[in-house]
This record gives C-alpha cells, sequence and structure tokens, in this order.
C-alpha cells in the first residue's frame, strides 16, 4: 500500500532508517523497481493527508506484521528446499564435483517427463509408419533447441530466484499478463488432456479391452492424488519417484529396440543428415507436429520453478555459476534419456502459474483438480460417444496447438534473460 500513495517519495528516508523492520523487502532493489511508480503517483494531482507522521507510524506498524507473516511463509519454503553444502568449489568451469551434481540432480528429471509424454510417442508412431526414418533429424534438432530454452529457463530461475510467472507478474501491465496466463493454462490443460488420452488408451489395452476408455478417463483421477500424496514426502522422493519411471521406460524401449534390430546406418543417417526426399504434405505437417509435441511452452515456466527447489546462496556469483552449471549438466542428461524414451507426462506442471501470474494463493490439491477436471470432461465426451481413432485425432490436435502456444512462453523467456534489472550480470545478448 506504502508504494502505491502520493506521499511516499516524501518519507523515503524515514523508511530506509526503519529498514531493519523490513527485510522480506531487499528494501534498496525493491525501491529501483518502484521508483518508476511513485514518480507517475507523485505527479498526479492526489491530496497529501494531513496527518503524514501518524499515516507513516500506522503503515510501519501494518508492515511490521506482515513482514513477520512473510517470514514465516518463507521459512516454511526455505523448508522444503535442499540445502547446498558447503564443499570445495570447481577449479575450472569443465570440472565436476560428483557430490555436489548428486544433490543438485533431480529438476531436469522432473522437467525431462514433459519430452516423455504419450503426444511425442503418438508424434513418433506416425513419423515412423509416415516417413520412417527421415524425421528423426528434425526430433534431434527439437531436443536440441528444447536444452538450450530449458538451460535458458533453469538460468533465470537460478539468478532470479523467481520462477517465470512471478516475473511476468511484475513486468507486464495487467492485459498483457492475463493473456500470457490464458495461453499457459490452454497449454498445461492440453497437455495434461494428453496425459488423460494416453493414460486411458494404456489401461483400455492393458486390460484387453475389458476396461472401457471412458472408465480409462475417469480413473486418470487417481493419478492427481497419488502424486500429490508423495510429494508431501519431499521433493526429493518425488524427484526419485520419477527418475524411477524414466528407468524404466528407458529399460523396456531399450528391450524392444534390441529385439527389433533395426539399421543401425538408416537410423544414423536419418538423425545426422537433414534431409526429406519425396516428402509430401502429410510428412511436413507430420514434422511441424514434433516439434510441437517436443518443445512444450508450459515446460519453460516449470523449470524456472523446478529450480527454486534448491536452496542457492545468491549473494555469490561462484555459487550462481556453479548451480547455472550443475542444472545444465543435469538437463543435458535428462532430455538425452527423453530423446530416448519419448513416453510419459504428469500433471504437475501447472503447479504456480497461477500463483506467478495472477498471485492466486491456491492449495495444490485445488490447482491440479481444476487443470485434471477441465482436461477430462472433453476427453471424457470424445470417449464416449467416439471410438479410439478419435482420441488419436484428437491427440494430433492437440499437438498442433502445443506449437501455437509456443511464442507466448518463448517471448517472455527471451525478454527476461536479456532484461539487465533482472539477470544483472548474468544477462543473455539477444
Amino acid at each position: 500500500v506504502l508504494f502505491h500513495i502520493p506521499y511516499i517519495s516524501s518519507v523515503i528516508s524515514n523508511l530506509q532508517a526503519v529498514h531493519k523492520v523490513l527485510p522480506f523487502l531487499r528494501f534498496n532493489r525493491f525501491l529501483r523497481i518502484h521508483q518508476l511508480q511513485i514518480i507517475r503517483h507523485h505527479r498526479k494531482e492526489v491530496m497529501v493527508p494531513p496527518s503524514g507522521a501518524t499515516s507513516l507510524k500506522s503503515a510501519i506498524s501494518s508492515i511490521s506484521a506482515m513482514s513477520t507473516e512473510q517470514n514465516s511463509i518463507g521459512e516454511d519454503e526455505d523448508s522444503r528446499k535442499v540445502l547446498i553444502p558447503d564443499l570445495e568449489d570447481d577449479k575450472s568451469t569443465f570440472s565436476v564435483n560428483w557430490k555436489k551434481l548428486w544433490i543438485f540432480m533431480g529438476p531436469g528429471f522432473l522437467m525431462s517427463i514433459a519430452y516423455l509424454d504419450p503426444g511425442n510417442i503418438e508424434s513418433d508412431l506416425r513419423s515412423g509408419s509416415v516417413a520412417g526414418y527421415k524425421l528423426l533429424w528434425v526430433l534431434f534438432l527439437a531436443h536440441l533447441l528444447g536444452l538450450l530454452l530449458q538451460r535458458l529457463s533453469a538460468r533465470l530461475g537460478v539468478v532470479s530466484g523467481k520462477h517465470m510467472a512471478e516475473i511476468a507478474f511484475f513486468h507486464y501491465p495487467k492485459i498483457p499478463r492475463i493473456i500470457l496466463w490464458m495461453m499457459v493454462e490452454v497449454a498445461i490443460i492440453g497437455s495434461d488432456m494428453q496425459e488423460v488420452i494416453g493414460t486411458a488408451i494404456a489401461i483400455y489395452l492393458l486390460s484387453s479391452a475389458k476396461i472401457p476408455i471412458w472408465v480409462g478417463v475417469i480413473i486418470t483421477i487417481i493419478d492427481t492424488i497419488t502424486f500429490l500424496f508423495i510429494d508431501r514426502f519431499g521433493v526429493k522422493k518425488l524427484e526419485a519417484f520419477f527418475c524411477f519411471l524414466i528407468a524404466v521406460m528407458a529399460l523396456t524401449f531399450g528391450y524392444e529396440y534390441g529385439i527389433v534390430k533395426p539399421n543401425q546406418l538408416e537410423i544414423l543417417e536419418g538423425v545426422f543428415v537433414p534431409y526429406c526426399k519425396d516428402c509430401g504434405k502429410e510428412v511436413l505437417l507430420q514434422a511441424v507436429g514434433c516439434v510441437g509435441a517436443v518443445i512444450m511452452p508450459h515446460n519453460l515456466y516449470l523449470h524456472s520453478a523446478l529450480v527454486q527447489s534448491r536452496k542457492v546462496d545468491r549473494k555469490r556469483k561462484t555459487a550462481i555459476l556453479e548451480a547455472n552449471k550443475y542444472f545444465f549438466i543435469e538437463s543435458s542428461l535428462a532430455l538425452l534419456c527423453s530423446f530416448i524414451i519419448n513416453l510419459f507426462v504428469v500433471s504437475v506442471f501447472g503447479t504456480g502459474v497461477n500463483n506467478g501470474f495472477m498471485q492466486l494463493k491456491w492449495q495444490r490439491w485445488k490447482r491440479i483438480l481444476f487443470t485434471r477436471s477441465i482436461a477430462i470432461i472433453p476427453t471424457l465426451l470424445v470417449a464416449v460417444f467416439t471410438d479410439v481413432r478419435e482420441l488419436t485425432r484428437m491427440n494430433d490436435l492437440l499437438n498442433a496447438l502445443m506449437m501455437l502456444q509456443l511464442p507466448f512462453a518463448l517471448v517472455p523467456l527471451l525478454t527476461f534473460v536479456s532484461c539487465t534489472r533482472i539477470m544483472h550480470t548474468f544477462r543473455t545478448s539477444l
């Protein structure tokens, strides 16, 4: 409230004197951020309250109460973070401390789940049936581009201490912020629909068609409760669970790869030689859908939030450089696995978007249940009144939707990482 009343500029010196009761504001930086707002308010002809001292006293009392509340919330959030021990610093950029790498392991593998969802598997199946190995290079380049974008997202989270949705709340005016929020919500719901479709089809196949598709859609509500239950045991437990799932996928797909024994030279040619001989309209559309299936717009928001699970000392430049390095190594390993696997997805990606864009303090179970409910309704209608083939077509449309939503995540990301006020000396020149 203080920074949106006209007489604030006249009492800045007094507020700096009581800086000790405002630790949660990080006061000096906070004043710089709101300097333009203060000037704009000061230019307006607004009546100044005559009892300025009394108002200031009551305002300081209110701020003190807010400080206590903010500190308790911050302590609760910090207790959930993984501490980084003060081990021996790396002597060079290329050296790796394996103990520290192990501690930083986790967020990248959670992020990589988005590269393993049913939309990717469906896209891979169609690419193989339509173009053979011709589009493998598209898949490879999409993963390389995804790694670059995820690195920028993690870098933003490490340096700023906030995830991308929170930064957007302070950086953009209300209308653009609402538009971005709506677009990300659409992407999250679309991705969740792909998960619902994939899970329902899997249950249908594993039960030898005894469990109808629409029943499988309803059963997907259970996994929401399952992931929330695991999350209560701590972020490391959740990360370990997903790493286990990724390991299972790697083993099963590796076993199938060994059984089929495809032509290795043709695969290498498809991956490293960008060509598409005799490719028609259907193949080109499939190539576009492949990029949309791999690079998920909401995943850029997610990764900047996931890296917050590690408690990095942002006062030390070496600690930030170290965190950026290990998160990049971990993300590279995770996306290498996802490039080989491409299978599964989870509904955790929505966490934090409402809290960031709109400052809505929803409980996690309400947030995820809301997203899953919206995803289930249209999928359930298609499952009840049509067959499996219609769900497959619906999945193709969702891949195209992901491609259309990508600019709404890419533009803010590139804007933030090149902003000196946010990234300081770690800004990226674009």
